[in-house]
């Protein structure tokens, strides 16, 4: 069997309301998946708050993410195979700064970036913010990796 790889970037932003508050929210498509191989994404995905900064205050919060989502597709199905997720706390997903923006948000979540399935074959970027009253700016620099498996 051989297989194709392919690359691709994927960037953009979204501004999320006060009113989304801890709300799961799709901000981007990621996909196609291949028919039958496996894909990966990685990248960073940066939270800044978009309120005016508080006075004695020198600078806006951000939080940076640095996931690691891998999966594979099965005659067009795709089933993610890590284990990052809002509500898998271990393992973390890699940010900075280390505290996960507790500090500057309190996301009440341990991985407030996810990755959920859009009908069989493409997976949606999804977020969550930290609560009620917090815009955030959500930016992303994603690389898709798609190993397509080819029968000769």
């Amino acid at each position: 069997m051989q297989a194709n790889v392919e690359r691709i970037t994927i960037q953009g932003s979204a501004q999320l309301p006060a009113s989304a508050g801890a709300t799961p929210t799709n901000i981007a498509v990621l996909g196609p998946m291949p028919q039958d191989g496996a894909w990966t994404i990685t990248g960073s995905i940066t939270a800044v708050d978009t309120a005016a900064v508080p006075s004695g205050r020198s600078a806006r919060s951000a939080v940076v993410f640095y996931p690691q989502f891998e999966g594979v597709s099965i005659a067009g199905v795709a089933t993610r195979l890590d284990s990052y997720g809002s509500a898998v706390a271990t393992p973390p997903m890699a940010c900075q700064p280390q505290d996960r923006g507790l500090a500057g948000f309190g996301f009440v979540v341990p991985n407030p970036v996810d990755l959920v399935t859009v009908g069989t074959n493409s997976v949606q970027l999804q977020v969550t913010g930290p609560g009620a009253g917090v815009e955030l700016t959500w930016a992303y620099d994603l690389v898709l990796s798609k190993t397509t498996l080819i029968s000769p």
